[in-house]
Parts: C-alpha cells; sequence; structure tokens
C-alpha cells in the first residue's frame, strides 16, 4: 500500500507490500492513492483532458504505455514474477468506502 508522496518511499513500500502479500500467498493488493485507478495521460498533469481509465490491463500492457503510473514502474518487474498475487487495484482512499468496497471485490 503507498502511503508517501515520495516517489523512492512508493518504491519501497509499494514493492515491499507487493512481495510480502505475495509471499504470504494474497491473491490480490489494494494500492491506496489519491486516483482511482491507472490512466492513459495523468489526470492532473497538462494533458488532463485527455486521461482516460484502464479498467483492466496486464503489467505488460503497462509497461508499454507512456506517462506516469501510480506506482513506481519497477513495480511492474515485480508484478511479472508473482507467484500467488493475480489482481492489483488502485483505490481512490481520499473516497469514503472505496477501500472497503476493493477489499470485497
Amino acid at each position: 500500500m503507498f502511503v508517501s508522496a515520495s516517489t523512492t518511499h512508493k518504491l519501497l513500500i509499494g514493492t515491499g507490500a507487493f512481495l510480502l502479500a505475495d509471499a504470504l500467498g494474497a491473491a490480490g493488493l489494494a494500492i491506496v492513492e489519491d486516483l482511482g485507478g491507472v490512466y492513459i495521460a495523468g489526470p492532473k498533469g497538462p494533458d488532463g483532458d485527455k486521461a482516460q481509465l484502464l479498467r483492466e490491463a496486464t503489467a505488460a500492457e503497462l509497461a508499454k504505455t507512456e506517462g506516469p503510473l501510480p506506482f513506481d514502474r519497477a513495480l511492474l518487474d515485480v508484478m511479472a514474477t508473482a507467484r500467488h498475487i493475480q489482481q492489483v487495484q488502485v483505490v481512490n482512499g481520499l473516497v469514503p468506502g472505496r477501500l472497503t468496497t476493493a477489499r470485497s471485490a
């Protein structure tokens, strides 16, 4: 789970959380951010009007995209070697109830 605005901390916490969850046999991981998903063109950037939400994408598909992701791109390499985790959700933690909804999905 990402809890820091710092890119360095995102890499360490996000990758560490993913590795730990996978080692514990978790089937999924929720990444909590201030955006509700992965977008083509960052919705907060200069091309925000072109932002398009990706409902589903594989790690390989995300690796081919340009632009920002709500996690460090190094996490894509780690995702490719997962033993147990089948699904990663990016959840907007600023919206009440979203994390609870993600946990039940």
